[in-house]
């Protein structure tokens, strides 16, 4: 009982799991947060050039 119980604390192949997705979640987010920046950006400046372009054919 005593080695079974030493082989299950010595075993690390969960701990590497749990880092890894904990990895992953962190790369996941900041790529999602990345998309949602520039996404705004783009729409912001969409809006500009549309706003001028439509300005532009009334005058």
């Amino acid at each position: 009982m005593t080695r079974s119980l030493q082989l299950f604390l010595a075993n690390e192949d969960g701990v590497v799991t749990v880092e890894w997705v904990v990895l992953v979640a962190g790369v996941a987010t900041l790529a999602i947060l990345t998309v949602l920046g520039i996404r705004a950006s783009a729409v912001d400046t969409a809006d500009v050039a549309i706003w001028n372009g439509i300005s532009q054919l009334i005058d």
